[in-house]
């Protein structure tokens, strides 16, 4: 509500309504000038009680005051006493009555739109503009404040009143007084935060001004925003005004001209120029905040200046058909006319933007890097402007100051921004745009080449690491360009390839008609053709703003040496912390990700430089941080000649240091990815040419517990890397020895039914039987085994035959292969292999042990008979005192049964004292990690002795608890117990 002066705050206290109307219309027709006063002040107040009213939607009665007014109205329609009041007071120059006056008639105003009265209240505001500009003139001309204050309500509230008075207003108003861009300097001398009542002199013509565009019509908006030194003038030092002003004005701007469709954008455009815009900008420096009261506080912030003034130039410069905001060319260069700027030799369609950009602030202010890298991101036209201009004048040569650091962190985001979307129309043919505007969006001309040399060679490592950053930026940005390329050429090749018009067959003489048909033909082909080689040409170009490889190289050679960056105590930087291995971590996860992509778009340079990407897998690899290990991983996918088979400086091969970081991380993405790896590796030798899924059987293997305790990891890591290295030496001895064994099973005339039975079940037409060989590291494995003279080879052979199982299962059509592989083992080192019932009854297996399992298995799927299969599962006397003394001395020893002591029981048991003490043992169980262990057992010894089931007879139910049992089968997979059904029918019990 708008404030009164203060003689009216001190008349406040002593009001007293008017009993009648002609009790007001006495006072207003006095002769007497405290009378007069009086009468004014009350009837100030009383239309102030209304205004308040309605204003604030209280539920205070006003009645009495509305009454008056009504009454007051209808009997002066144009307020006639109050209008001579005002002659009076100018005639005599009256100080004490000059402020009430005014303001009385600007509430009247006010009131007679509120309640009803507005035709009077136009002709009280015609009146006051035919009749007394003059005298407005001169008050706001005076110099004195409180008047002039009054004087400006006076004009807001006839300004604000209908669009009616607003255009007349507009109309007649001198808008050339001189001291009238004098009020936009007087202001109150000190600005609060707090929330304000009274207006100065500034913010009340800035409120006139703004009148004129929130109750105006198109052609008084028009008008007003064409009208030199008016509204464009309020923007200066605004930095300095309160966050309601501000707010006010641009919240208007944007609701009543920027969202005004009916407005021309040419008057917007002009209006919101350069200037103005920079204008707009200087005020980012305000620190005044809205004022929000103690309950607002604590379920939100209150919102600054610079808050309401970078949505306004976001909202006008970042939305492309908005404001000044113009939809470009993306990448292209702009074709129509009005896109030639001052500058011949550049043609763009956001000329007021370009000149924009240059005076925007990014490194020290991050609200106007925001708003900078949202226009580049919405005109991509202009980013090769501002590398041009602006980023000619920012320094990039590499030195430890915040303002470097700024900037090479601005240069990042601007590279990071996204392509175009607008960048190809693929629905009609165009060619690609120019090499040097994409390169620009790439990798920026003012950092060149020598300046990111000198940054990587730096002795800060806080420098090396951001020009590392900028690189690694770049390369995305370029990956992300090539994948859009390469998308288009897709595209094109499509869609014109589907229409023929591509193809040769359809270009003769009888299809076309006309030349033209074939010159568009001719064209078409020539753009396609033109994107097929634009990659080509691109990275071309990118090659002589890239580092010398060697650099890079050079570089990771001096961080993979953690002593020699531990003995640089004089390091100062701040990359994180002190830590000088975190340190090491992120410059040395860019400079993997850099070479990725060197090997990637550079694979020339590498190809020169003779690097052995082997040196990368370091024998630190499964210390290094997850974010390491993915990039080092993801780099070594792209290697395909890398020779994994050479040693690393602790005499490891880089294929037993890649299955150590496989089975010893804990994290899952880790040990995927580097199992892909492996795979991928192994695939492309002549080991595993035919048979690539039997690789994931090796590895995975490896990482059950149940077979590989974890103790015994690299048992089996040095074992299978001892192995497959052999093989690589001398792969065409073991060729032979498979050839061998081939053809031994093939002039079986059993083998021959057996695989066309099974292709027939498998709905396989093919007879490729040279596919069933398994790889060529089985045959070295078994051998291997056999002349093994460390400790825990039951671990190896244990490891071996489940791998011979799963291959047989999950590769083989049939097991005859397998079964003369083992035979020719057992023949080759006279190996007497255990029958069924020797293994059911036989405790601690050892490698023998192991391997008749395998072969025992193999041989019952195989449908042979065999009277190694028999089985005699009736336990004798002795058996039975033997496993109930060692099931007696545990439950003895320990009242609660501990792990360690289940398992080491269990491991003393032979499958046939397994079964048999198997119900008691349950009944004792409660918890899950001791049912795991339980089936783990089951796991591991059946159906290689015999399926489980064939022991299961109706004394084991009578005895076993039914719910423990079916827990216990719960915990085996599927497969295990699949397996052990299958197999039933094959034993029979003697």
């Amino acid at each position: 509500m708008d404030s009164i002066s203060e003689e009216i705050k001190q008349f406040n206290s002593s009001y007293t309504p008017f009993s009648s109307i002609s009790d007001l219309m006495d006072n207003l027709r006095s002769n007497n000038l405290q009378v007069l006063q009086k009468g004014l002040y009350n009837f100030s107040f009383a239309l102030k009680k209304i205004i308040g009213k309605y204003n604030s939607k209280s539920t205070i009665d006003v009645s009495k005051e509305e009454n008056l007014f009504r009454e007051y109205i209808n009997k002066s329609p144009e307020c006639e006493e109050l209008f001579n009041i005002w002659k009076y007071q100018q005639n005599n120059k009256i100080v004490i009555l000059e402020t009430i006056i005014l303001e009385l008639l600007t509430k009247v105003i006010q009131v007679s739109k509120l309640i009803g009265f507005k035709t009077n209240g136009i002709s009280i505001n015609r009146i006051i503009i035919r009749n007394y500009l003059k005298t407005i003139y001169r008050t706001l001309s005076s110099g004195n404040i409180y008047p002039i204050q009054s004087t400006l309500r006076l004009l807001i509230a006839i300004a604000s009143h209908s669009s009616v008075t607003t255009k007349e207003l507009q109309e007649t108003f001198d808008f050339s007084l001189k001291s009238l861009n004098k009020l936009l300097n007087i202001r109150r001398k000190k600005q609060f935060a707090e929330k304000i009542d009274k207006d100065d002199v500034r913010s009340l013509y800035i409120k006139f001004i703004m009148s004129f565009i929130i109750y105006g019509d198109v052609i008084v908006k028009k008008n007003v925003l064409e009208l030199k030194n008016f509204l464009n003038l309020i923007f200066k030092d605004m930095n300095r005004d309160s966050y309601q002003l501000v707010n006010y004005v641009f919240s208007n701007l944007k609701k009543h001209v920027i969202d005004d469709d009916e407005l021309p954008r040419t008057v917007k455009i002009n209006f919101f120029n350069s200037f103005i815009l920079e204008e707009i900008l200087k005020i980012y420096k305000s620190e005044f905040k809205e004022y929000i009261n103690e309950e607002e506080e604590k379920s939100r912030q209150a919102r600054t200046v610079p808050d309401v003034i970078h949505e306004f130039l976001l909202y006008i410069c970042c939305n492309p058909g908005i404001g000044v905001c113009f939809q470009d060319a993306g990448w292209y260069t702009a074709t129509a006319k009005s896109s030639i700027s001052k500058n011949k030799n550049i043609r763009i369609y956001n000329k007021i933007l370009s000149k924009f950009i240059t005076v925007i602030d990014p490194t020290e202010d991050l609200k106007q890097q925001e708003l900078l890298l949202s226009i580049l991101k919405a005109c991509p036209e202009l980013i090769p402007i501002f590398w041009q201009t602006v980023g000619l004048h920012m320094s990039f040569e590499p030195r430890l100051s915040s303002k470097w650091l700024g900037n090479i962190i601005l240069a990042q985001k601007i590279i990071s921004l996204p392509i175009p979307k607008n960048l190809v129309n693929v629905n009609n043919l165009q060619e690609p745009p120019s090499i040097n505007n994409v390169i620009s969006n790439i990798f920026p001309p003012p950092i060149s080449r020598a300046l990111l040399s000198r940054g990587l060679q730096h002795s800060s490592y806080l420098i090396k690491y951001m020009c590392l950053m900028i690189l690694c930026y770049s390369f995305v940005k370029l990956q992300n360009v090539v994948e859009y390329i390469n998308n288009i050429k897709y595209i094109y090749e499509q869609k014109y390839f589907n229409q023929g018009i591509l193809e040769n067959n359809g270009i003769n003489s009888k299809s076309i008609a006309t030349s033209n048909a074939l010159i568009t033909s001719i064209n078409t082909s020539l753009v396609v053709s033109k994107w097929k080689e634009y990659s080509r040409l691109l990275l071309n170009e990118i090659k002589k703003n890239i580092p010398d490889v060697q650099i890079i190289l050079s570089l990771h050679h001096q961080i993979s040496d953690y002593s020699q960056l531990n003995n640089n105590s004089n390091d100062i930087d701040l990359v994180a912390g002190n830590d000088l291995k975190s340190k090491k971590d992120l410059i040395l996860g860019l400079i993997l990700s850099i070479i990725k992509f060197y090997h990637s778009y550079m694979n020339e340079a590498l190809l020169e430089s003779r690097f052995d990407f082997g040196k990368l897998i370091t024998n630190d690899v499964s210390s290094m941080s997850p974010e390491i290990q993915y990039n080092l991983l993801e780099l070594i996918g792209e290697i395909s000649d890398l020779k994994w088979w050479n040693k690393n400086e602790n005499n490891k091969t880089h294929l037993s240091t890649l299955l150590n970081l496989y089975l010893s991380t804990p994290f899952s993405e880790i040990q995927s990815l580097t199992l892909k790896i492996l795979i991928k590796m192994l695939s492309r030798s002549s080991i595993f040419k035919s048979c690539t899924r039997e690789i994931s059987i090796w590895f995975d293997t490896m990482k059950r517990t149940f077979i590989v305790p974890s103790k015994q990891r690299l048992l089996i890591i040095d074992f299978f890397n001892d192995v497959i290295c052999s093989v690589v030496q001398d792969p065409y001895k073991i060729v032979d020895i498979m050839l061998e064994i081939e053809n031994q099973c093939k002039k079986k005339n059993g083998y021959i039914e057996k695989y066309n039975e099974m292709s027939l079940l498998l709905n396989q037409n093919e007879n490729d039987q040279s596919k069933l060989i398994y790889s060529l590291i089985v045959y070295p494995s078994l051998n291997a085994l056999m002349k093994y003279q460390g400790e825990n080879k039951a671990i190896i052979s244990r490891y071996i035959c489940y791998v011979l199982i799963s291959i047989c299962d999950l590769t083989q059509k049939v097991p005859d292969y397998l079964l003369a592989t083992i035979s020719k083992i057992g023949s080759e080192f006279n190996i007497l292999l255990k029958s069924v019932n020797e293994l059911y009854w036989k405790e601690n297996w050892d490698e023998i042990d192991w391997i008749s399992a395998s072969y025992q298995y193999l041989l019952r799927i195989s449908y042979k008979n065999s009277s190694s299969m028999d089985i005699d599962n009736e336990i004798n006397e002795l058996q039975v005192k033997n496993v109930q003394s060692k099931f007696q001395n545990i439950i003895k020893k320990d009242s609660n049964l501990t792990l360690q002591t289940l398992v080491k029981f269990l491991n003393q048991l032979s499958p046939g004292q397994f079964v048999y003490i198997l119900p008691k043992l349950l009944n004792e169980l409660e918890d899950e990690k001791y049912f795991n262990r339980v089936s783990e057992y089951i796991r591991l010894h059946f159906p290689y002795c015999g399926s489980l089931f064939n022991y299961i007879s109706n004394d084991f139910l009578k005895y076993i608890d039914s719910n423990k049992w079916s827990r216990l089968l719960q915990r085996i997979p599927f497969r295990c117990i699949f397996t052990n059904f299958a197999l039933i029918s094959n034993y029979h019990q003697t």
